[in-house]
């Protein structure tokens, strides 16, 4: 595995105690100390930042995407068809998890099952919006070439309006098939999300955006977060329909996105598909700078065709405030059809 470890993160002496991090590596600002999913001391906290984002409460948001996508009766149009309403607001974008460290004193598995949670708490109903999420029965593989953590959420666009939002973790490294105790705890805890926590740790400074990385430090490894804070974004809610196939044994897919003006890319999905589908049947929400281009980045080989080249094929959108989006994509072995949703996230808090 090509994961570095690092002298930075708690290796075992020769005692067989833990050794402290070091300054300079720990990145662990406006952390909530002391407050664990292990232990269960993160459900019963009583700082103002537990109660406020409700740390006891596990419910996932119960809001969709899409809540504001159809034109609503108080929607003024403008001469370019635009909303003089709905102007877009401040919201977050976890572009990619990157297993960036892990112990090697205890690293004896290849490659890494990676399982558990990631979620964001934002002000507009302080639930799980899991960015996230896999089961000890479905781990994520981190292969041996590509440390990233393949995303699977959010679920909605996720509000940075009011400034701040909440990153909850608990990820797990999956060590032996039958015994759970035995498994490394990743990452474990809690810490706020703010333009002053996050400004130590930007990477790029873009019109209307700040790309940030930030390094999150557990007792068996670090994720690197890359995310970004948006200003006057809008939610786009992307389904992929996979209509026609041209290739009996299926093909390998691979699909990504770029946003204008940020050069991050975005993956949205990698696998294989044998059949005409609706892939898994889920959407993909990302946040996007208000009249910036979505740039779709698709590319598709048959499988059991090892000649045959990787066929790539792009797409450019021109965002909205409302209403819909959709563009063919055609390769020689499949057809698929592309439906963006756009919205806006409501302007108040909608707590349930």
């Amino acid at each position: 595995m090509d994961v570095p470890s690092s002298c930075s993160l708690p290796l075992e002496s020769k005692s067989g105690k833990k050794r402290r991090r070091t300054l300079d590596e720990e990145q662990e600002d406006n952390v909530l100390e002391k407050l664990k999913h292990r232990d269960g001391s993160i459900y019963r906290g009583v700082d103002y930042s537990s109660v406020y984002y409700r740390l006891a409460d596990t419910n996932e948001t119960r809001l969709e995407p899409m809540m504001l996508s159809p034109r609503t009766e108080s929607c003024t149009a403008n001469p370019t068809n635009s909303c003089l309403v709905h102007q877009g607001c401040s919201m977050l974008q976890i572009f990619s998890l990157k297993l960036s460290s892990i112990v090697a004193a205890d690293f004896s598995i290849s490659p890494v099952q990676v399982y558990g949670f990631m979620a964001i708490r934002d002000n507009i109903d302080h639930l799980r919006n899991y960015v996230f999420k896999r089961t000890r029965d479905d781990p994520f593989v981190v292969s041996r070439n590509n440390p990233f953590i393949l995303l699977t959420g959010p679920k909605r666009g996720i509000s940075m309006e009011s400034g701040n939002a909440l990153i909850e973790y608990d990820m797990r490294i999956k060590k032996d098939d039958n015994k759970e105790d035995d498994d490394l705890q990743l990452i474990d805890g809690a810490a706020i999300l703010s333009e002053l926590t996050l400004l130590p740790h930007i990477i790029k400074q873009a019109t209307y955006a700040q790309i940030y990385m930030r390094r999150i430090a557990g007792n068996y490894g670090a994720v690197d977060m890359t995310v970004g804070r948006l200003v006057c974004a809008v939610e786009a809610t992307i389904h992929v329909e996979v209509t026609e196939m041209r290739c009996s044994g299926g093909f390998n897919l691979s699909m990504a996105c770029h946003l204008d003006r940020i050069p991050r890319e975005f993956k949205l999905f990698e696998g294989a598909i044998v059949n005409p589908c609706e892939l898994n049947k889920r959407k993909f929400v990302i946040a996007l700078i208000k009249r910036s281009m979505l740039v779709l980045d698709f590319k598709a080989k048959t499988i059991g065709s090892p000649s045959e080249a990787t066929i790539r094929v792009r797409q450019a959108i021109m965002t909205k405030l409302h209403g819909q989006s959709a563009r063919a994509m055609v390769f020689p072995c499949v057809s698929m059809l592309v439906n963006v949703y756009w919205s806006t996230l409501p302007p108040y808090p909608m707590l349930i």
